[in-house]
């Protein structure tokens, strides 16, 4: 799962920047935090698999699914601009 979101992520980035006639500094550092949440993937993936069957197994998943939720939507200002 971890291989799979960060590869999206990262295709996702670069068709979004194909599209883009320019960018702005502001943009950029959001870009920036935007890929900086993808290293966080595989910690909720090995709490996932870690708890899988157990009372933090709840926990776990709801925190690997908004995550998850996190990358389906990009923010506004990315939005905006493409």
């Amino acid at each position: 799962m971890s291989f799979l979101t960060i590869g999206t992520t990262w295709i996702n980035h670069h068709r979004l920047f194909s599209l883009m006639r320019g960018s702005s500094e502001g943009l950029l550092v959001l870009n920036r935090l935007q890929l900086l949440t993808a290293t966080v993937v595989p910690f909720p993936t090995a709490l996932v698999a870690e708890h899988l069957g157990d009372e933090g197994g709840v926990l776990a998943v709801a925190l690997c699914g908004g995550l998850a939720l996190h990358f389906a939507i990009p923010p506004r200002p990315l939005r905006a601009r493409s």
